[in-house]
């Protein structure tokens, strides 16, 4: 998977609830891809119809698949307040990861998911990603842990 660059990165989600924040990263990925919110929105909506995304521990891995994409692209939101989002340990959503792809993804889409679920689960990455202050510290933060190609 691709380092996420700090222009995907929203470092103080406004959001107050789980609604509120797909929005808000549905309008952040719907103005670098050049589609309408609309459809990123309810792609993200959909998929938490089947079941949260809220995996504990503080994070959400919202994700859909959407027409016309090329390549699976991550966008990544903080709420440092916590936001109710059903999780399945029923804890505020603090670290939202965003992927979206294409409608036929392939193996990678999973690939993606797990690689996050994984590098989610060390309590000292999440303790950090709350602590860093900027998009760019997000991002060099993240790219740390992610394999080196740029996107």
């Amino acid at each position: 998977m691709d380092r996420i660059a700090p222009h995907r990165i929203i470092a103080a989600l406004e959001a107050e609830s789980k609604r509120d924040v797909l929005a808000e990263l549905a309008q952040a990925a719907a103005a670098e891809l050049g589609v309408a919110a609309d459809t990123v929105l309810d792609a993200l909506i959909g998929r938490e119809q089947l079941g949260s995304t809220g995996i504990g521990d503080g994070i959400a891995l919202p994700h859909a698949k959407l027409p016309g994409l090329s390549e699976i692209v991550v966008f990544f939101g903080r709420s440092p307040r916590g936001i109710p989002f059903e999780a399945v340990d029923n804890r505020p959503v603090h670290l939202f990861f965003v992927l979206l792809a294409p409608e036929e993804p392939g193996r990678a889409y999973l690939d993606a998911l797990s690689t996050l679920a994984g590098l989610l689960r060390r309590a000292e990455l999440r303790a950090a990603l709350l602590q860093a202050d900027t998009a760019e510290a997000l991002a060099r933060l993240l790219g740390e842990h992610l394999a080196p190609a740029a996107s």
